[in-house]
């Protein structure tokens, strides 16, 4: 069994960059495979540059959301470096 067994949520990576104020530079979403699931958290489990290896974000990033039905969509992400991208591994619950 897995943790998505055992747990009704979804892991999801993405790739986004962010403006000076955190904003994503383009609009950015992605769908939620199980349609039932009302999300409560969409929490960062990790977080890497994808252009250097050794360099990591100033601050724990911390994601602002919306659902629309079994849409996420992302509004703003704290704690990343304004026009730098980066691979984010998210969970959504």
């Amino acid at each position: 069994m897995t943790f998505q067994d055992n747990f009704k949520a979804q892991i999801q990576d993405i790739q986004i960059t962010v403006d000076a104020n955190g904003t994503p530079t383009s609009d950015f979403s992605f769908k939620l495979k199980d349609t039932t699931l009302q999300a409560q958290a969409c929490i960062v489990m990790s977080c890497r540059n994808t252009k250097v290896s050794n360099s990591y974000p100033p601050t724990a990033p911390f994601i602002f959301w919306d659902q629309n039905s079994n849409n996420i969509k992302i509004n703003n992400i704290t704690g990343l470096v304004a026009g730098v991208a980066y691979s984010l591994k998210v969970l959504v619950f």
